[in-house]
């Protein structure tokens, strides 16, 4: 691989917090001045508004659904005193990221601003809208945040071209290539990048490949740039193009569309190492907010798969709070301690219980995968052991939504937070389970009251 300037290693962003409902409402009402942006997009939309806090911006995506209409999406953030092309470049970043980090493209269509938050649609988007499933799933946490121009510039493009791929193959193809292109100085270290990543590409392409080497297509880097960038890029009488009206250069660029898409996304993803939610997923090391709290000592023989004594870790009487992503605690679940109860194989088995001892909840914390698990086991004393209806609903809550698979979070002493995979059982009709659980939390909740 080639060394460039925008070939940083660029590691899972940070914590990105997001607003939903009441407080998002009275957000967008605030005074000043506002920048609205349609958007056209293949990625899941929000339901609702919402916000998300990006690189220290405040982005609104307005939701789709707006009563019992479907509407057009929006990218809405507050301007200030900022420039009006300023505001709208920091948009367009922001779609060319989230687009990526989705898997799919977000593509602005046009903006207006003004003295208010008001929705702008623009042209309708020429595919049907895709929804979130609930009114508070949209979830870009960790989102890689580019500061290299360069890099950006390329993401720029891939949003482009993974745009227009549904519009128009030929300038598909070209943006794909200059998201490469727009790498190199020298072409000749460009040609030898993609002759070196041609082998590499996934089965869709090396068929396609394939199929040019049996044509009997000698130099398939020169391809991809005579016949495909070149081709379509220039009209001049004498040299290869794509003729609209010729159904063969049609079909041929239509079928190398795949080889160039693939080597513009490797090139992003293996060079530039900007990683997409996928990528977060699998790569993002979830115990890393614990690490400044703990001896290098403790984490380095946790990582080899350690056998420690349960006391001998710093995590072991630590004060945490615990919430279910994207709430805030609960108050009952505010004011935790973790109790370390084995260390095996670089595996902490730890339970966290208030003062009180009424409410226990076990975690796991898998070092050597770097991964933490909200654990089945909650238990809360009744009555007659001390207990009281609050700390009752509190932990049925908190098991509804461990069922339900939703995102456990544990925030530290430092205010970082570890998220947790769930373990869910097996053999538990969930629909009927939750209905006994909601109808219990009902039943306690009028004794509270």
């Amino acid at each position: 691989m080639p060394t460039i300037i925008a070939g940083m290693s660029i590691a899972p962003g940070p914590y990105v917090p997001h607003l939903f409902g009441d407080k998002v409402v009275a957000m967008l009402k605030r005074p000043g001045r506002w920048l609205s942006a349609a958007v056209n997009h293949s990625i899941a939309w929000p339901r609702r508004d919402m916000m998300l806090k990006y690189n220290g911006i405040e982005f609104f995506l307005r939701g789709i659904k707006q009563g019992d209409r479907t509407a057009g999406a929006c990218i809405s953030v507050f301007m200030g005193e900022s420039d009006l092309h300023d505001a709208l470049a920091a948009v367009y970043k922001f779609a060319s990221m989230l687009g990526w980090y989705k898997q799919g493209f977000v593509e602005i269509t046009g903006h207006i601003s003004g003295g208010h938050a008001t929705r702008y649609e623009g042209p309708r988007a020429p595919f049907g809208p895709a929804i979130t499933a609930g009114d508070a799933t949209f979830n870009c946490n960790y989102m890689p945040i580019v500061v290299d121009a360069t890099a950006a510039r390329a993401l720029a493009f891939w949003r482009e071209g993974k745009w227009l791929e549904h519009l128009h193959d030929g300038y598909a193809f070209l943006s794909f290539y200059k998201v490469i292109e727009s790498q190199f100085t020298d072409g000749r270290k460009r040609g030898s990048w993609i002759d070196q990543a041609l082998p590499t590409l996934p089965s869709d392409a090396v068929t396609r490949l394939r199929e040019l080497t049996n044509q009997g297509v000698k130099n398939l880097g020169m391809h991809i740039f005579e016949s495909g960038r070149c081709a379509v890029a220039h009209a001049t009488v004498g040299e290869k193009i794509v003729d609209p009206d010729v159904p063969a250069d049609l079909i041929r660029l239509s079928k190398d569309l795949v080889v160039i898409r693939d080597l513009a996304e490797k090139y992003i993803r293996e060079v530039l190492q900007v990683p997409d939610s996928n990528d977060v997923y699998h790569r993002h090391d979830r115990l890393a907010p614990l690490y400044p709290l703990m001896s290098q000592e403790n984490v380095e023989a946790l990582q080899r798969g350690g056998t420690l004594p349960r006391r001998s870790i710093e995590m072991h009487g630590m004060r945490i709070a615990v919430n279910v992503w994207p709430n805030e605690p609960p108050e009952k679940l505010r004011e935790l301690r973790l109790t370390v109860s084995r260390i095996r194989d670089g595996r902490v088995s730890t339970v966290a219980t208030n003062e009180a001892g009424t409410i226990q909840i076990p975690f796991g914390f898998d070092f050597p995968h770097r991964r933490a698990h909200a654990m089945e086991g909650f238990r809360y004393a009744t009555k007659a052991q001390g207990g009281n209806l609050k700390d009752a609903i509190a932990v049925n809550e908190y098991r509804k939504a461990v069922l339900c698979n939703h995102i456990v979070e544990i925030t530290l002493p430092s205010d970082d937070k570890v998220s947790c995979e769930v373990v869910i059982p097996i053999n538990v009709d969930i629909a009927a389970t939750l209905e006994t659980w909601d109808q219990e939390i009902e039943r306690m909740r009028g004794q509270t009251e």
